[in-house]
């Protein structure tokens, strides 16, 4: 989406991707955890996945669970293994609670309009 496009991205895309060890997949990227351990870490990963799908965003999501190359880019970039994590095009954006405040605050729309 370019910056100055009001309108956000057509219709929300879910797919698996697998990154290379190197290359940090572009667009908005949920990197969860098909296993875990925490209803929260479940629940949180829903409803980062249903935000974005409420706001028409396409998407990646990436297994960290099934995944060690994606698991430890995502690590090194964030500097967390709190999941879910949004990325956009390599710039972490934040945990679902650092973007859930960002969405209560009305900050979170103009931030991927600037960087989509």
């Amino acid at each position: 989406m370019s910056s100055s496009s009001s309108a956000p991205k057509a219709a929300p895309k879910a797919a698996s991707s697998t990154p290379k060890a190197s290359a940090f997949p572009d667009g908005l990227v949920i990197f969860y955890a098909s296993v875990s351990g925490t209803q929260k870490t479940k629940k949180d990963t829903q409803s980062l996945q249903w935000l974005l799908e409420k706001k028409r965003y396409d998407f990646q999501l990436i297994d960290v669970a099934r995944n060690e190359i994606a698991r430890g880019l995502m690590t090194k970039k964030s500097k967390t293994r709190v999941l879910p994590q949004l990325f956009v095009s390599g710039h972490f954006i934040g945990t679902f609670d650092e973007v859930q405040a960002m969405e209560e605050e009305e900050k979170l729309d103009e931030l991927l309009s600037d960087l989509l």
